[in-house]
């Protein structure tokens, strides 16, 4: 809000002179004033109608969260808590399920789902575009209830935004696309004039023949320099890969709890493994992978992101626990 009033200030300060009507102010500070707070209100009705009206934010967030393959594959943090937990929970059903003589089918196709769940991988194209595929179709048959519920259908007012920021994000990504064919070709045009400074004509520019030079042997070779070297260093020095790995280990909360697993995840966890636990020992069956679980989940949930002592403590906690599962399911 401060930033908007502060650079409508600046715009009316620069532009109020040539403006009928703001011009005729006196002393002239007025004008610039009246003409910085018109736009602002301006640019505050347009936001106003963005975010109350309009609401195009809404499918702006929804285009953005499809187009991260991390909705579709989990993410690097999923295999430290949530792999752990979730294979615990079903290995602990099934061997109840196994005690009691009852049908593992179920138990075996969610395990077998979830395992090919957690192969994926963002580099897979097909991981991306089949997730939802299969997501569906297992649901349909395992639904929650015995009817199917119907996926609801967006309306045509939702339909006609979404598309309009799709429209706006491929304009994005051409212009970005050709940013780079646009910036070679200016700059050929400045510096074929420092190499031929005694063809400038009074103008400050150069002839047209001497301009497609510049594009011939200064924007071309560049542009296919530049696109090589982009190939190299996106498909074979993959740099941005230990970009991503940097910025993943120096967030502390890749190895501590966060905030919502302390206040949500491990409570449940924590209530149905203690009463697996009082199960398991009734029905008299080994407690033993339960035990070790329970001590690493009362160690995890006391780490801290402010102790750097506790990033390496996790790590090597997760190490000492072993594989997880490696096989589940196969069997």
């Amino acid at each position: 809000m401060v930033g908007l009033l502060l650079g409508m200030l600046v715009l009316g300060r620069y532009y109020y002179r040539f403006i009928p009507f703001f011009d005729s102010f006196e002393p002239s500070i007025l004008g610039a004033i009246v003409l910085a707070g018109v736009l602002f209100l301006v640019f505050l009705g347009a936001g106003y109608l963005y975010d109350e009206k309009i609401q195009l934010w809404n499918e702006q967030i929804q285009i953005v969260t499809e187009k991260n393959p991390y909705q579709y594959v989990p993410k690097p943090r999923l295999y430290q808590i949530e792999y752990p937990l979730y294979y615990a929970l079903i290995d602990t059903i099934k061997q109840i399920f196994t005690k009691r003589g009852l049908d593992t089918q179920q138990i075996d196709e969610l395990s077998q789902y979830l395992k090919y769940y957690f192969d994926r991988r963002p580099n897979r194209r097909s991981d991306l575009f089949t997730a939802e595929g299969i997501a569906e179709t297992f649901m349909q048959k395992h639904p929650f209830v015995e009817d199917d519920v119907v996926k609801s259908t967006p309306g045509i007012r939702s339909r006609i935004k979404k598309g309009f920021q799709l429209r706006v994000w491929r304009l994005t990504w051409v212009q970005s696309f050709t940013g780079l064919a646009q910036d070679v070709l200016v700059f050929a045009s400045l510096y074929i004039v420092v190499l031929f400074p005694d063809e400038v004509t009074s103008t400050g520019g150069v002839s047209l023949e001497l301009l497609f030079l510049g594009i011939l042997f200064i924007s071309l070779p560049l542009y296919v320099g530049l696109i090589i070297s982009g190939y190299y260093y996106d498909k074979k020095l993959r740099i941005w890969s230990p970009d991503n790995v940097v910025k993943i280990e120096r967030n502390p909360f890749s190895y501590v709890p966060t905030p919502r697993i302390i206040s949500f995840t491990l409570p449940i966890i924590n209530f149905l493994l203690t009463f697996y636990y009082d199960m398991f020992i009734k029905l008299g069956l080994d407690t033993a992978e339960l035990e070790r679980l329970i001590e690493y989940l009362e160690k995890y949930m006391n780490l801290t992101p402010g102790k750097l002592s506790d990033y390496d403590f996790a790590k090597k906690m997760r190490s000492d626990f072993g594989p997880l599962f490696c096989s589940y399911g196969d069997d």
